[in-house]
Order: C-alpha cells, then sequence, then structure tokens
C-alpha cells in the first residue's frame, strides 16, 4: 500500500468508526500537502502554517459554532468573558478595562484554559483535521493535554510533521514523545522524503502591519505568549520592520513591549517600550511606554530610573490625554486612557468599568459620535471634566 492509499486509509477509519475523539498522525510535508484533497467533504481542515490565531486551533474551532453569550458569561468572569465575546464577534479582541501584570499571567491563563475546555466540551461537534499541529503555541499543548481527559462529541485528528521535529520547540518534542506508541497515534514515513529533513527551507515573516497588530494583540489579550513570543523573534529575525512607517513601528515595537513585559522578559520588553518613545513626539503611546518602563525599573530596584520615568509621565501629563491621532478610534484610545489611569491609581471591583463609563460620558458631552469616531462641536474633552 503506498502511503497516499495509507493516509487515505487511515482518515477514514478515524472519521468513521474511530473509538478515539482525539489522535495524532506523524507524516511528512509531502502528505501533509496531500491531505486535504483526500479528506470527506463533512470534514474540516484547519491548518496552522499560515495562522496567526490566539490559541489555534481551539478557539478557531468554537468560533464556528457562535457560542452563546450567556454560556461565556456563566463560565468567565467579566473581563475575560469580554475578551472572548469580542474575539467570537469579530475577530478582534477588544483591550481589557483592568491591566494585567505578569505576576498575575499564571492564573489568567488557567482560567481562560479551563473556559476553552468547557467550549470544547459543548461546541467541538464536528470532524476536524489540524495540519502543522507542530506549530500549536505551548498553552496550545496544554489544554490538548487536558482535552485528552474529556469527552466531545466530534473528532479531532492532529497531523504533526514527524521528519522535522528537532526543529521545533522543546514542548513539542516532548507531547509527541508523550504521545508516540499511544493506541490513538499513528505514524507515516517514507525514504523518498527523508531528504526534507536536510532541505527543507524556513520561510520568511511576510505579513501587513494591521494584521500583524492584530495577531499580537489577539495573542496577548489570550495570554497566548509563547506563540507571541515567537512572532516577535521572528519580527526581528526576518527585518519585518523595515517595511511599516515609522508610526506602524512604534505600535508594533509597543505591542511586542507588553508581549515580553507579560512573559517576564523585562530586559527585551524596555528594549521594544525605548523604541516606541524614541521620537520623543509626546503622544500618548510615549505615555504608555513610560508607565511600564516605570514599572520595569521599579521591579529590578532601578528606583532612581524608576523615577526618572515618573518625571517625564508628569511632563507628558501637561498634554491633553484626551487628545489622539485621527486615525485611532475614541474606543481604542480610551481604553488605553484606562489603562493608564489603571497603572496611575490602583482599582477594584467595578472602579474600571465606573471609570470608563465616566470617560466615555466626557466625550459624549463634548458632542462626540463614539460609534464613528467623530466629533460634532466642541472636541475632545480636558482632564478636570473627571472630577
Amino acid at each position: 500500500m503506498s502511503s497516499k492509499d495509507l493516509l487515505k486509509s487511515i482518515l477514514e477509519s478515524f472519521y468513521g468508526n474511530g473509538e478515539h475523539c482525539i489522535s495524532y498522525l506523524s507524516l511528512t510535508d509531502r502528505l501533509m500537502n496531500e491531505v486535504q484533497n483526500v479528506l470527506d467533504d463533512n470534514v474540516v481542515a484547519i491548518d496552522l502554517k499560515y495562522d496567526f490565531e490566539p490559541l489555534k486551533p481551539f478557539l478557531e474551532i468554537v468560533k464556528e459554532e457562535k457560542p452563546e453569550k450567556r454560556f461565556l458569561d456563566k463560565i468567565l468572569y467579566n473581563a475575560q468573558a469580554e475578551t472572548f465575546k469580542s474575539y467570537f464577534k469579530n475577530g478582534v479582541v477588544k483591550e481589557r478595562k483592568d491591566l494585567i501584570l505578569f505576576d498575575e499571567v499564571f492564573y489568567e491563563k488557567i482560567r481562560i484554559r479551563e473556559a476553552i475546555l468547557e467550549l470544547l466540551k459543548k461546541y467541538a461537534t464536528r470532524n476536524i483535521v489540524v495540519l502543522n499541529a507542530h506549530l500549536m503555541s505551548e498553552e496550545s499543548i496544554l489544554i490538548l493535554r487536558e482535552l485528552e481527559k474529556e469527552t466531545i462529541s466530534g473528532k479531532i485528528l492532529f497531523l504533526f510533521n514527524g521528519l522535522r521535529l528537532e526543529e521545533y520547540p522543546e514542548y513539542i518534542r516532548e507531547f509527541v514523545q508523550d504521545i508516540t506508541g499511544k493506541q490513538n497515534y499513528y505514524s507515516i514515513d517514507s525514504e523518498e522524503d527523508f531528504e526534507e529533513r536536510f532541505f527543507s527551507k524556513k520561510e520568511r515573516l511576510n505579513i501587513e502591519y494591521e494584521n500583524l497588530k492584530t495577531a499580537l494583540k489577539n495573542q496577548r489579550l489570550f495570554l497566548d505568549l509563547s506563540s507571541a513570543y515567537n512572532i516577535v523573534k521572528r519580527i526581528e529575525t526576518d527585518s519585518v520592520l523595515r517595511n511599516y512607517e515609522k508610526s506602524e513601528s512604534r505600535e508594533i515595537y509597543m505591542e511586542m513591549g507588553l508581549i515580553c513585559f507579560l512573559k517576564g522578559d523585562l530586559d527585551l520588553a524596555n528594549c521594544y517600550f525605548i523604541n516606541a518613545t524614541e521620537t520623543d513626539v509626546g503622544d500618548e503611546l510615549e505615555l504608555f511606554a513610560n508607565f511600564y518602563m516605570a514599572f520595569v525599573a521599579y521591579r529590578k530596584n532601578m528606583y532612581s530610573v524608576a523615577l526618572r520615568y515618573v518625571s517625564k509621565i508628569r511632563q507628558l501629563l501637561k498634554i491633553n490625554p484626551f487628545s489622539f491621532p485621527k486615525k485611532i478610534h475614541v474606543y481604542e484610545h480610551m481604553d488605553r486612557l484606562v489603562e493608564i489611569f489603571n497603572v496611575c491609581w490602583p482599582m477594584y471591583a467595578a472602579m474600571p468599568a465606573l471609570l470608563k463609563d465616566a470617560v466615555e460620558k466626557i466625550y459624549v458631552d463634548k458632542g462626540w459620535d463614539l460609534l464613528n469616531s467623530v466629533y460634532l462641536k466642541e472636541g475632545e474633552p480636558v482632564l478636570n471634566k473627571l472630577n
């Protein structure tokens, strides 16, 4: 039996009478490219090769089923529920009203992982094949390990490239080693594909600004940090930002800094925050970056440096923080503004939401159409309107 026929046989067996909800198949790039040609019409294929979605493929699996808002409210607390709702609505995560510090990342990840497992148990009803599963993030692998212990009504087959595993992170190699030999693990290798191990080329990251910004932001807010951190490294290696405008590069550097900050790589985070402020234009982005640089310096016991950043923040606050460039939507600016206030003054319970409502109200009072991000009367509010 040829390797292609064997592939077709395994697929038919898995989606026919296979007893396992979750199964794994190790194969080569050549066979990976053949998979979609031999799939039945009732099988959904998700290819992770050019996929920048957070916690891939699990959020994509759930998103297609349009989960109910009531169910999201039931399994998530408010801030995380809004993250999921905004992603499921249009694929772009809305900035949280509260501030996540890296001390809280572990707990937040657990809550997100538990929620996704509940969503998969309820909504993973289709037959799905996941191509290039070796590109899953460390957070996604943790979800997969837990999913193996659960029962879902659909079936999911994860396809790994067995010849190139040594190129991938340690957590992928450990996972494949753990599943090798299990009853739900299959392998198809052939002599003709052996040269893949030596002659395959790694593709450069080539992505437009808006798509990159959305990908980094989504992964950050879902705390899919290993995937986001990998993109950050590829941005540097492939010199992606040289094709962007300076203002666009600053936005990306800010996202890169926030990702490294949450990942706990404070030195690298600080470098990216500095890059986000290097134009010294005194805008909101510079203010936002200086807050984080002050926090990083404080955590490293560099108190004089932290005070220097605080002094810079005081100078920047002489500008009107409610003013922002026209290309930024008013809701995006308000989200960032509330985050900055959260850094300045600790807020608890409903306080961030109340502050957000107050900020919205003063924009409306000034004659702003928030939905369309245009003002009809007097322009931006000023800080004393919050009193």
